[in-house]
């Protein structure tokens, strides 16, 4: 997670004291409603969000969809009944979060999400709930019904891993490419590695899941009005 807020500060030009991480038990739905509640910008400011959470539907052996999309935040306990945890606001629908969010003052947001099915919260989501003339893009790592696959060495998540290298080397080699192209070539690599990935391990990712598990991987780019293009 460092190395892409970190790859994001240098790729926007963001001062430290903007830059602000939310981890483990920061990271509950508490902590996060309380930190949107607190943080200071203007409705001129624009905000980059990364997030990288578990994720997926409600309704067990669906894909998710804009309505059933589940979010889940740190908890000191595994729920393990997904409506305890939304009943105790341990998780979050993904809608409420969008909602959040959008409380915060600015005039653009890009909203990166790095989890599975992600493609169901990224897609609609996060722009319905957004304020009329609000600029807002938004990347997810994988559509609805697909996972989002670690790294061969299980280390880190592969979106992520693969669009940390390619802001750095951006960066490193001075690139004038916009923000839409660098995120066009990491959607190319993330399909591309995905595959080869997923089929190393596959056998053991289908008895973990119970079912056959779709080994494509490919993100989805939303933004409606040209915003990644312009940076």
């Amino acid at each position: 997670m460092t190395d892409v807020s970190s790859a994001l500060a240098r790729r926007f030009d963001v001062a430290a004291a903007n830059v602000h991480t939310l981890v483990n038990a920061k990271a509950t739905v508490s902590g996060v409603s309380a930190f949107l509640s607190k943080i200071t910008t203007t409705a001129d400011d624009r905000v980059v969000l990364y997030v990288n959470v578990h994720n997926g539907s409600a309704q067990s052996g669906h894909s998710a969809t804009p309505d059933s999309d589940v979010m889940v935040f740190w908890s000191q306990d595994d729920p393990r009944v997904i409506e305890f945890a939304l009943a105790e606001g341990k998780w979050l629908l993904a809608s409420d979060f969008a909602k959040m969010l959008h409380t915060v003052e600015m005039t653009e947001l890009i909203a990166i999400f790095d989890a599975c099915e992600s493609g169901a919260l990224a897609t609609e989501v996060m722009h319905d709930a957004a304020q009329e003339g609000r600029r807002v893009a938004t990347i997810a790592s994988a559509q609805p019904g697909q996972v989002a696959n670690l790294t061969q060495n299980l280390k880190q998540p592969l979106f992520s891993s693969l669009f940390a290298n390619d802001l750095a080397n951006a960066s490193a080699a001075k690139h004038s490419q916009s923000f839409s192209t660098l995120l066009t070539e990491v959607t190319e690599q993330t399909q591309s590695r995905a595959k080869q990935v997923c089929a190393s391990r596959q056998a053991q990712m289908n008895e973990q899941a119970g079912h056959a598990v779709n080994c494509d991987q490919v993100p989805i780019i939303s933004d409606p009005t040209g915003l990644l293009s312009q940076l």
